[in-house]
């Protein structure tokens, strides 16, 4: 059961950091990174963000109680970093919103799942805060830029809890307290990517891990299922379930419908048919831009009370967000939209509609 708790306490340095934004020296700094440093683009800067957080919040116990799933496993793949906006640029939103702020998806492959279930399928997606942008940018968090890399050996607390605004997608689970939640390995131990509380547990082997988690966390440890979920579910009620299956029935079967089109299988009409009339501008825009995709693939899904919204990827160059709505006596796409593409992870993460 995931409380709802003070994630972190901004202390005025901290609020101050938020907004600050430094640009990056040319020359390489000294005693920093490794010794052949890439220079970064001239246009690239430094973002960072800093926050407090109480010491209770970093123990073992308080990361297992405000979680929702604790996993070891390896990073098997990464997104480049993004902002929290609707296209992923820079932005200033209403901070009664949400703060700006970079984050990383990332895609673990457990061995273990120490507690919870995965939610949306494996790998599991984790979002963490920072990250290097697509021109060479850098945002950091609590001075770390990039809690784990792809290949590395992790353990780590995520929560459902989403802190970042309404752009971010909503079937992953963030690092339960940023950078302070993920254990990378070096050697046969892991070590903490921030603090952990006491100090004995920022540098623990996975069995050491697992004996101090197993006396406070909510249920024991097992071995992880390679059975993908249907990770459009985001609640245990079956009515939502329900909603959220038939959202992503009619997305794949317009999917389906595209790839025929673009096989000449199909004509435009066909596709007209399956969507709402107040779609059909967004239809005419998504097929005019398509650029001949092998495969299109349903991505995320996400919603809430009739309405889900439903994400296909075209290729891997393209995507679009579809709205769907789902009432007792139909369902239908209402909305289409264009959206950020995400580098499709390996390992068959993703439902890919048949063909």
């Amino acid at each position: 059961m995931v409380t709802s708790i003070p994630r972190r306490k901004h202390t005025p340095l901290a609020l101050v950091a938020l907004a600050a934004v430094l640009v990056v020296a040319l020359l390489p700094l000294g005693g920093c990174g490794p010794a052949e440093a890439v220079e970064p683009p001239a246009n690239a800067v430094q973002h960072f963000q800093d926050a407090d957080y109480d010491p209770a919040y970093l123990t073992l116990a308080k990361q297992a109680e405000i979680s929702d799933i604790c996993i070891a496993g390896k990073v098997v793949g990464e997104n480049p970093a993004r902002w929290n906006s609707p296209n992923g640029n820079e932005w200033t939103p209403d901070e009664n919103i949400t703060l700006p702020m970079v984050f990383t998806t990332y895609y673990i492959e457990p061995t273990e799942v120490l507690f919870g279930t995965p939610a949306w399928g494996i790998p599991v997606i984790v979002l963490a805060v920072g990250g290097v942008l697509p021109d060479g940018s850098t945002y950091a968090a609590n001075g770390v830029v990039s809690p784990m890399e792809t290949g590395q050996e992790v353990i780590l607390f995520g929560t459902t809890k989403n802190y970042h605004g309404p752009y971010v997608n909503t079937a992953a689970y963030w690092l339960s307290v940023d950078n302070n939640s993920v254990w990378v390995k070096q050697g046969d131990r892991y070590v903490c990517q921030g603090h952990a509380e006491p100090v004995v547990n920022r540098s623990l082997t996975l069995e050491e891990f697992k004996t101090r988690l197993a006396a406070v966390a909510p249920t024991t440890s097992s071995t992880a299922s390679t059975t993908t979920i249907d990770y459009g579910l985001m609640t245990t009620s079956a009515e939502w379930a329900n909603r959220s299956r038939e959202g992503q029935r009619v997305a794949e079967e317009l999917g389906e419908a595209i790839l025929a089109y673009i096989a000449g299988q199909k004509d435009l009409a066909s596709l007209q048919a399956l969507v709402d009339p107040s779609a059909l501008e967004g239809l005419a825009q998504m097929v005019a831009s398509l650029d001949k995709p092998s495969v299109v693939t349903l991505v995320s899904g996400t919603g809430d009370s009739n309405m889900v919204e439903v994400t296909l990827q075209c290729g891997t160059t393209q995507a679009f967000v579809l709205a769907v709505a789902v009432y007792p006596e139909r369902t239908v796409i209402i909305g289409i939209a264009p959206t950020t593409p995400l580098p499709l992870p390996p390992q068959g993460w993703s439902d890919q509609p048949s063909q």
